[in-house]
């Protein structure tokens, strides 16, 4: 067993993506410019989201719901990782995978966008969807 220093910084981002094979394609550019530092991808739909934000958190979804899909993604490291998840975003647009993006900008803003994802489950039980 090869133990590793924990992660002390971690950097999330939503990103709204064309379609299902865009996030697929997103979720390989993370892979290839994340250079080891991907911790975590998921994908969301969007009606998840506008439900977990109705019904359980009471907000404002964190980004323009107007695509299908999104994809939640987590780069963590022993130094900032921020340029590592902003080149994964730049490049989305560049080969037209991207139509939005929102980097959480503190700890509290990262916390709350895998809220969002850990309460599907909870926002589907309440919609009676289970």
């Amino acid at each position: 067993m090869k133990l590793h220093p924990a992660d002390i910084e971690s950097r999330s981002a939503v990103l709204a993506v064309q379609s299902l094979q865009s996030a697929g394609e997103c979720a390989d550019l993370a892979i290839e410019l994340a250079d080891g530092r991907l911790s975590a991808i998921e994908l969301l739909p969007r009606m998840g989201i506008d439900r977990v934000c109705r019904q359980i958190l009471g907000s404002v979804p964190p980004i323009r719901l107007d695509r299908e899909w999104y994809v939640l993604v987590r780069l963590a490291g022993q130094d900032d990782p921020s340029e590592k998840l902003e080149a994964v975003i730049s490049r989305g647009p560049e080969q037209d995978l991207v139509s939005d993006a929102i980097i959480a900008q503190s700890s509290s803003q990262e916390a709350k966008l895998w809220l969002i994802r850990d309460s599907f489950p909870s926002s589907t039980a309440i919609s009676g969807l289970h």
